[in-house]
């Protein structure tokens, strides 16, 4: 297998794509390959089809990349064999699982380091407050999972019942 550089014009895009790459996920995208370089090839097949990659090369262009890391998957000759390589390629990696102790113990560590930027994990704020209960991304003091918003009781004029509006089974009057 021999990693080749080039330039990502010379890619083409597989038009029946069935994966979308939106612009919040092109620039932490930008963000990860400033950080920390372009560190995974791009798979094309021997007609510079794209493969595995298409969000990596449209984020090497709007960088202006002058060259990327490539691969050339030449035993993948079958439109057949292509197609199902790219399925796979994109679904299985979407089939793993976090293990959440390991995960939240990294996520603190990187937190507590000086000058990470949390956002480089791909996280967004909710989801490192969900695990971490108490800083975004910017290291700004956020309420806890286990925060519980301020009642909002109202009192019927009529029959001067109470209800709590956070209570979705409350009757509004």
């Amino acid at each position: 297998m021999n990693i080749i550089q080039l330039e990502p014009s010379k890619l083409k895009d597989y038009s029946n794509n069935a994966r979308k790459h939106p612009a919040p996920q092109i620039a932490q995208l930008i963000h990860s390959i400033e950080e920390f370089g372009f560190n995974v090839p791009v798979e094309c097949n021997a007609n510079f089809v794209i493969l595995s990659g298409h969000a990596r090369v449209e984020a090497a262009k709007k960088m202006g990349l002058a060259t990327i890391p490539v691969i050339v998957q030449h035993h993948l000759a079958d439109d057949t064999k292509q197609k199902g390589y790219i399925l796979a390629a994109n679904k299985i990696a979407m089939n793993a699982e976090w293990d959440t102790e390991l995960l939240i113990a990294e996520l603190e560590e990187l937190r507590n380091a000086p000058d990470f930027d949390m956002s480089l994990t791909g996280f967004s704020d909710e989801e490192l407050n969900e695990m971490l209960g108490d800083m975004d991304l910017n290291g700004q003091e956020l309420g806890g999972p286990d925060e519980v918003p301020e009642p909002k009781i109202v009192i019927c004029p009529h029959c001067e019942q109470s209800f709590d509006l956070r209570d979705a089974e409350s009757p509004i009057v």
